[in-house]
């Protein structure tokens, strides 16, 4: 998840552009040190006119998350608060709508053309922002994913019974006649009962086993799954399982748990995840 990289789309108000500039350049700047990629810049007339860039933006699959820059100077009517109010509400809207982040480098209202220049590294924090909710996103869809994994693996497929030969219309009509209709499902194989199976193994020797034990892992052994990771470094679900001789769904919930309180977080993706201390 950490070494996945983000693809981050700008939209930039041209009104006031001697403001939005620096703060463009300066947006990319800081995204390069952030390991992000600003693969699109788009440039709208003014800051009323961002959501409808941003909407285009996220429409594009190759485009994790937004960063809005604009700049909304004092005017002598209350023109520049309804601007920044009516943009930031729907660019906010935008991003729940599509699923994916977008960060507010809007300065402004109520603020002259110097507090403006002042104020040219709220695209920096804007740029954070975004990366931040990238990766926060990233790591939940990843664990999303494990857990449908992990439940796919505890489904249990029934075999698929065997089934008799049916009998004809006749047969079937002449069992009416004579009043003898069968009460039991046609063709179907009497189930042995649980100790007639294992009586017969015993005769033949074999090796009862039971299934892997289906609990919830007690704190005791949370304690140790910590001191494994200290020694090891890392530990996989499947290490986990082995420990404690516990199914999948089992070692992960424990993992989820230990997430939950801030004691070891994810590394890696897919088939190389693996956890550490956090």
């Amino acid at each position: 998840m950490e070494n996945k990289k983000i693809n981050m789309g700008i939209v930039a108000a041209e009104f006031n552009y001697d403001v939005t500039y620096a703060m463009v350049e300066l947006a990319k700047e800081h995204a390069k040190f952030l390991n992000a990629e600003v693969v699109e810049v788009m440039k709208v007339p003014g800051t009323y006119d961002i959501p409808f860039g941003v909407k285009i933006l996220l429409s594009k699959k190759n485009i994790d998350c937004i960063v809005t820059l604009g700049a909304v100077i004092e005017g002598q009517t209350d023109h520049d608060e309804i601007i920044a109010q009516q943009a930031s509400r729907k660019v906010m809207d935008l991003s729940l709508e599509f699923n994916k982040p977008v960060a507010l480098g809007i300065s402004g209202p109520g603020m002259s053309r110097l507090e403006a220049h002042e104020r040219v590294d709220y695209a920096k924090r804007a740029v954070e922002a975004a990366v931040k909710m990238c990766k926060i996103k990233f790591a939940n869809e990843e664990e999303e994913k494990e857990g449908e994994e992990a439940t796919k693996e505890q489904k249990i497929e029934e075999p698929e019974k065997e089934r008799g030969e049916w009998m004809s219309a006749e047969e079937f009509m002449n069992k009416i006649t004579e009043g003898k209709r069968e009460k039991k499902k046609i063709g179907r194989p009497k189930k042995k009962k649980t100790f007639e199976v294992m009586a017969e193994k015993t005769k033949k020797g074999e090796e009862i086993r039971g299934p892997a034990k289906l609990k919830k892992i007690k704190d005791e052994e949370k304690r140790k799954i910590i001191e494994e990771i200290k020694k090891k470094r890392n530990i996989t679900t499947k290490e986990v399982m082995n420990m404690f001789n516990v199914k999948r769904i089992t070692a992960w919930s424990a993992m989820k748990e230990l997430i939950k309180e801030g004691w070891i977080k994810t590394e890696g993706r897919r088939n190389k995840t693996h956890y550490i201390l956090a």
